[in-house]
């Protein structure tokens, strides 16, 4: 064994000393490819940083963080007064009436127009004119009495619907004579008249009672005309009537933050009330126990929003319908709910009019039904919006500029490599797609803000939990390769401008919170050739 290893250690000096040793200046020292990484981004974006409410009255956030637009706000249209439907109910004209039937004593009963039947009515204006005529050989007289129509003494103190009971004074009564081939026109005033057939079966004619006095047969006949006549107060049958269009526009209590806020967000679940009412002093007086009052039925209804700028928008059905009528007013009130599952109602107050109008035309006694109305009803529009909606985003933009921070060898190195990739790592904890434009900008040609070249980069929203917020962020790693020129760029370059969209795609329903955000952490790798012979 000894002998071995000295035959071993004689062999290594004798081929070490044959080694050949180059000259000092014939030694090429060793060339090598290396790797240098250098930071470029890491910034981090929460929605509430980018989505200022504080100190506005509607918008905020609650417990969970959820943005929510709350507004509660009433307001009252224009009244649309129902004299078009009570008034002139009585006008017309009778030609030709026989009255030598009366003679002696007897009881004639006048229609009155097609569909109408009174109970009662407090008539305020008017005229009755009685023309009759002689037709006869004979002188006659006539005594004629029309019992409904009687003189109303306390018409200022009396309510309709009131617990005062009207005082009445004696009825219309006309007296005259007239010689053979004579005629003779007779014109009785109807203000302040009280006219009540309560007992009579049938509502729809007037009686008219007296007596015709002749020494032979007579031949008389009349006309009577009812004309201009008002009423303080009507009850009985009255056919439909088509009052004058309700129209109110208002504004909504919406601040410059929800104003600026107009292109970014969707409301989920508002709600819009459309409040009908017909206030009759019928109910007011009887302290809403009489159920007498007249339906209306509002035909036809058109609600329009306006931005300041003049653009409109249409509260629609579920079918697209702008006409949204079709609304019965019964016992004096109807409220119709505008939601999601029945119109566009999210879209319409996400659009954010500024003012709101509403169009509409009411048609009295649709059914031609029995009821009361006084010249003081009116028909009243009012406008409840209640929005405590979720604030959700369907766009938000994001502009951000970061300096580069790089060292004069980091210039140096990036400028002189032979590759370089740009990584850039993102978590998105919203649930909205992203889109980045990096623009790197910097000095050139005595332009201090010159643009580069420019990257963009896409990245999907967070994964939605069965509310639609963001479950957890999604991560996302994107690279981009440069090229040579772009290296030279990156070397000279002070900043990069972040230009950052983040937005739904094909309708989709998302939520957010204020704590919602985005982190982007982005660096370099470059590599680099290393020559320690230079």
């Amino acid at each position: 064994m000894k002998r071995l290893l000295l035959l071993i250690s004689v062999s290594i000096i004798v081929f070490s000393g044959c080694a050949d040793i180059p000259d000092r200046d014939s030694v090429t020292m060793p060339q090598y490819d290396t790797e240098y990484n250098f930071p470029l981004a890491n910034r981090h974006y929460q929605l509430s940083d980018q989505i200022d409410f504080e100190n506005d009255e509607y918008l905020s956030s609650d417990e969970l963080n959820q943005y929510i637009y709350k507004i509660e706000y009433d307001t009252l249209a224009e009244e649309q007064d129902i004299v078009d439907f009570i008034d002139a109910r009585l006008d017309t004209t009778y030609n030709n009436i026989d009255i030598s039937t009366l003679n002696s004593t007897g009881v004639l009963m006048i229609g009155f127009s097609e569909g109408i039947a009174l109970n009662q009515a407090v008539i305020t204006e008017g005229k009755i004119k009685l023309v009759v005529e002689n037709r006869g050989t004979v002188k006659v007289s006539f005594d004629i009495t029309m019992p409904a129509f009687r003189k109303f003494l306390n018409v200022d103190t009396w309510l309709p619907g009131g617990q005062t009971e009207a005082e009445l004074g004696a009825a219309i009564n006309i007296k005259s004579t007239l010689e053979a081939g004579q005629d003779t026109v007779i014109t009785h005033d109807l203000n302040d008249y009280f006219y009540d057939a309560s007992d009579q079966e049938d509502k729809t004619k007037f009686k008219i009672t007296g007596k015709i006095a002749s020494e032979s047969q007579n031949d008389v006949t009349a006309d009577i005309i009812i004309e201009n006549s008002a009423f303080r107060y009507i009850s009985g049958t009255l056919p439909s009537v088509k009052l004058d269009q309700i129209v109110t526009e208002f504004e909504l209590p919406i601040s410059n933050d929800v104003r600026d806020f107009r292109e970014h967000m969707v409301l989920r679940d508002p709600t819009m009330l459309i409040s009908a009412n017909y206030l009759s002093e019928v109910l007011i007086n009887s302290g809403g126990t009489i159920n007498e009052i007249f339906d209306v039925l509002i035909e036809d209804m058109f609600i329009v929003g306006r931005t300041s700028a003049g653009e409109t928008i249409d509260l629609t059905d579920k079918a697209g319908e702008t006409n949204l009528g079709g609304l019965l007013i019964t016992d004096g009130n109807m409220v119709k709910e505008f939601n999601n599952s029945n119109s566009n109602i999210s879209e319409f107050l996400t659009f954010l009019p500024d003012e709101i109008s509403i169009t509409a035309f009411a048609l009295m006694n649709p059914e031609n039904g029995e009821g009361s109305a006084t010249d003081k009803d009116k028909i009243q529009i009012s406008f409840s919006l209640d929005i405590n909606g979720i604030l959700s985003i369907s766009n938000l933009t994001v502009n951000d500029i970061m300096e580069v921070e790089f060292t004069s060898d980091d210039r140096g190195i990036i400028r002189d490599a032979r590759e370089a990739i740009l990584t850039f790592e993102l978590w998105n904890g919203l649930p909205l797609e992203g889109d980045i434009t990096m623009g790197f900008r910097g000095e050139s040609d005595g332009n201090y803000d010159t643009l580069f070249f420019s990257k963009n980069l896409t990245f999907d929203g967070a994964e939605q939990d069965d509310d639609f917020f963001a479950r957890a962020p999604r991560h996302t790693k994107k690279e981009i390769h440069l090229d040579s020129l772009e290296l030279r760029q990156l070397s000279i370059a002070k900043r990069i401008q972040l230009d950052m969209i983040f937005s739904t795609t094909d309708g989709k329903q998302v939520a957010v919170r204020s704590t919602d955000s985005v982190h982007i952490l982005g660096y370099g790798w470059v590599r680099h050739h290393l020559n320690i012979n230079e």
